[in-house]
Formats: structure tokens, C-alpha cells, sequence
């Protein structure tokens, strides 16, 4: 479990308000009543002397705890920098949730009490950058691939880090999230290629990927203005400690981005884009959104069914769609598809998408940029609603590793059960519904959504075959689902 708690400058005031309330509500353990937004700033300090007057172990008074927050003020004004929220506390006798809280009040001193500006020189301001930053590594021979593609989602990064072969070929790809933060200036080594002697850089901006379990840093991405005009990143790892950081770049100069958020559309998807969709059919509306991606917010690409190779979705009616296909298993032919969304945004795009015919899609705005692109994932099977349009077969909630599957349909129906694995499908021993209609029957659990096990029974009275294909939930999926 990765655990993010990073303000961003310029909208932290409101964020850490809610987090601050949150987690009084939480420590304090509160049953009713509210704790505004817009609490005074003195206000939030007592708070928080009342909180840390009880420690883990031992209390402490009201004047012990009221220097030691005076001591964290005043050490912070001087250098801007902010510790790890676990580093909080007196004499490690505060809990996590208390390291929390105090660094939370401290962010909201910070900016009420200091020049932000002027204790940040070397910031970035991710407000001023588009959605997409494209970054390369320096003397790159070739700038078609990139090394990494950071997403500007609002108060949040979302990075993603490609790996190549020599041949570039993509091998792997991780995927970050993060919101930017600024520290103290630090000054970071840089590896120069070609040259005798590494570089100092200066940094303000940062974003800490941190396990929660363990309490230490996993990653730091620093950003900062390079002397070429653009933006450089650079990543540090808690595995390999590495002293001198290689730099990756934009091509584009910090002029030319900022020019480009200029005019940008601020198209939403629609609300019931999921119901509008006309791809949808019978798959339930719940099911169509969590088998979907894209940023929430104007891109939704929608589930792709190996039985119809379709690439389909909605996005801003300025953007246009590029959509490749690399055959994995034969001699690697690689096709293009290219097309453009209705006046409502919708595109369809008939790929020829199967399996072993990898797609990825790319979608560019009206300035030719890349706002988006990512691998996609083929479905094997075309998920229908848990209950058959005929009345005569129902199934309950199927979770992905579950072992068995129950439902109703007619009393004394055979009952018959295909596992799907992408390639075939494998009959299953079918069993017999009793006089109430209920029907038992073990199969294999599957261990992700994309894979499935038909159920189907006939008709009683047409002797046509019914079938349903359930999607195979997580808890978490089912949790979070939009009904």
C-alpha cells in the first residue's frame, strides 16, 4: 500500500484543512460535529497542542508541548524544508497519525507566515504546465521513445516510467502517483554525459512515493528548470541510493509548454457517457466503467472484446486518435489506425484487435500534442448483466479467486458451465437445480476479470440456449463501484 500525503503549492490551504479535520476527527475519535475549512490558523494550533499532549506512552504539558511546536515554526521559516511526517512528535512518543497532523498545521504556517516565492526559487509550477510532459534521457539518439510521460492530473502527478530494449521494443512500464511538493533548496548531483565532471543542480520540487508499512521513502522525483530552457526530472531510489542522478528532459522549452495550456478546452465527458455509449448493450453500466480507462475526466477508452477488435471511447471533439497494433506472436508487424471523435466526442475505430494483437492507443489535441497514450488490455469475453433478459437464469455476485458459483433459474434445469481462458473454452461438469430453481456448482477460480466461466441453461419452453457470462468482481471493485 503506497501512502501519499503532499500538498501542492498554491491549492494546500483547502486540502490540508480537510486532511487536518480528518485526522482530529480520527485521533480525538469525535462522533459528531464539524471542523470548518476555514479554521483560523491559531485555531489549528491548538488543536494540535491539545492532540499532542498525549503521547503513546506518557502526557505531556501544555508548555512542553507548546515550545516544541515554536521550535518546528521557527525551524521551518528558516529553511523552508519539512521533515517526514514520522520524524513529528516529542521523543518518539507521538503516533503516525500525530506526525500527521503536526505536518499538515505546519504547511498551512508555512504559507501564511512566509514568502513562498522567495523561499522557493528553483519551484516548478505544475498549474502553468499542460496535462502532459514528455521526458527523454539527455543525448538520447533517438527522441520517438519516450523515457518517461508525466500526467498533470490537477494536484497530482501520475508517472509513468517506460523501459526499452535495445531494439526499442517497450519491456515494462511502472506507473507513479504523487503530488508535487516543495522543499527546502537542495542541491542534487546530476550525471553529464561527455563530460569530465557531474553537475550540482538546485531543486525545490519534489514528489515522495512512500510504503506506509515501513515508514521510508521508496522514490523522490525531483523537477526543476534546466539551463536549456525546458524541465528536467530526475529519479532517486531508496534500493539503489544512487549519488549521481541521470537526467531526463523535455524537448520543449518552458515557454512553448506553458503556451500550449493556452486555450485549452475545457470539454468534460459526459455524465451518462456510460449509458450513451452505443457499444455498450447488454454489458451492466457498473461493469463498462470499471472495464474502462482513460483520466476520468474528458477521456474514457472503453473496454476492448476480443470477438470484436473494436477500439472505441470518448474524448474531447478537438482531439484525434492514433491506435497500433503489434502482432507479438508472428513477425511483429506493427499497424496503425488512425480516427476522429463525433461532435459528442464519441470514436470507434475498428482495429482488428485480438489477442496477440497487442493495441495501444494515442490521442493528440489540436495542437498535434500527445494528452494521453497507453497499452491496452483485451477482455476475452463480453461480461453480460448477472441476469438473463428471460427471467429463467440469475447468478449472485461472482469475486475474482472464488472457487464456486451459485444463481436461480427454473427448478430441475440442467445447468452447464464453460471456463473461458481467452484461447478456448473447457466444459465443466454441469449439475441439476433443485425444486426451488438453486443451483450449486464448483469451478475454478480465476485470478483476473478478464477471464470468465459461462453459465447457461435452455429454455424451457423454446429449447433455446440461455447464457450469461458474469464479470468476475474484487472486493474493492464492488466497493468503489458506481451503481
Amino acid at each position: 500500500m503506497v501512502l501519499i500525503l503532499f500538498e501542492k503549492s498554491g491549492r494546500s490551504e483547502k486540502r490540508s484543512k480537510i486532511l487536518l479535520g480528518l485526522i482530529i476527527l480520527l485521533s480525538l475519535g469525535l462522533a459528531q460535529g464539524k471542523i470548518g475549512y476555514a479554521q483560523a490558523l491559531d485555531e489549528q494550533r491548538e488543536l494540535v497542542i491539545q492532540n499532542l499532549m498525549t503521547g503513546t506512552t506518557e502526557n505531556f504539558s501544555y508548555e512542553e508541548v507548546e515550545a516544541y511546536l515554536a521550535s518546528e515554526e521557527v525551524a521551518l521559516l528558516e529553511s523552508g524544508e519539512f521533515k517526514s511526517y514520522v520524524s513529528y512528535g516529542m521523543n518518539h512518543q507521538h503516533s503516525t497519525v500525530q506526525g500527521m497532523l503536526v505536518e499538515a498545521y505546519l504547511r498551512d504556517y508555512l504559507e501564511v507566515n512566509s514568502d513562498i516565492e522567495s523561499l522557493y526559487p528553483y519551484a516548478v509550477d505544475f498549474e502553468a504546465l499542460p496535462d502532459t510532459l514528455n521526458f527523454y534521457g539527455v543525448n538520447d539518439d533517438d527522441y520517438s521513445f519516450e523515457d518517461f510521460i508525466v500526467y498533470n492530473r490537477s494536484d497530482q502527478l501520475e508517472i509513468h516510467h517506460n523501459y526499452w530494449n535495445a531494439h526499442q521494443t517497450h519491456l515494462r512500464g511502472d506507473v507513479y502517483h504523487g503530488s508535487p511538493t516543495l522543499n527546502g533548496t537542495q542541491e542534487v548531483l546530476v550525471f553529464v554525459p561527455d563530460a569530465m565532471d557531474d553537475k550540482y543542480v538546485k531543486v525545490n520540487s519534489q514528489v515522495i512515493i512512500q510504503e506506509e508499512i515501513v515508514h521510508r521513502k521508496d522514490y523522490i522525483f525531483y523537477f526543476f528548470y534546466n539551463d536549456q530552457g525546458g524541465i528536467s526530472l530526475l529519479k532517486w531510489d531508496a534500493l539503489n541510493s544512487p549519488r549521481v542522478l541521470k537526467e531526463y528532459v523535455t524537448l520543449e522549452t518552458r515557454a512553448e509548454l506553458e503556451a500550449m495550456v493556452v486555450g485549452w478546452s475545457e470539454w468534460s465527458l459526459p455524465e451518462d457517457w456510460r449509458m450513451l455509449s452505443p457499444r455498450r448493450l447488454d454489458v451492466p453500466p457498473v461493469t463498462w466503467v470499471l472495464t474502462s480507462v482513460g483520466n476520468g475526466e474528458d477521456i474514457a477508452i472503453e473496454p476492448i472484446f476480443g470477438q470484436e477488435g473494436i477500439v472505441s471511447g470518448y474524448i474531447n471533439p478537438n482531439y484525434t486518435v492514433e491506435v497500433k497494433t503489434v502482432n507479438v506472436y508472428g513477425d511483429n508487424a506493427t499497424s496503425f489506425y488512425t480516427g476522429q471523435p463525433n461532435q459528442d466526442g464519441y470514436f470507434s475505430i475498428d482495429a482488428d484487435v485480438t489477442f496477440g494483437m497487442e493495441p495501444s492507443i494515442k490521442i493528440f489535441d489540436g495542437n498535434g500534442r500527445v494528452v494521453y497514450e497507453s497499452d491496452l488490455e483485451v477482455y476475452q469475453y463480453r461480461p453480460t448483466a448477472l441476469e438473463h433478459e428471460s427471467g429463467y437464469l440469475t447468478l449472485e455476485r461472482y469475486f475474482i479467486g472464488q472457487d464456486y458459483m451459485e444463481g436461480y433459474t427454473y427448478p430441475g434445469a440442467e445447468v452447464s458451465f464453460f471456463y473461458l481462458d481467452g484461447y478456448a473454452s473447457t466444459g465443466r461438469p454441469s449439475v441439476t437445480a433443485d425444486s426451488t430453481g438453486y443451483f450449486y456448482a464448483e469451478v475454478p477460480g480465476h485470478q483476473t476479470a478478464k477471464k470468465t466461466t459461462l453459465v447457461s441453461v435452455m429454455h424451457p419452453e423454446t429449447g433455446e440456449e440461455i447464457t450469461v457470462a458474469p464479470y468476475p468482481w474484487t472486493q474493492e471493485e464492488l466497493d468503489n463501484a458506481q451503481w
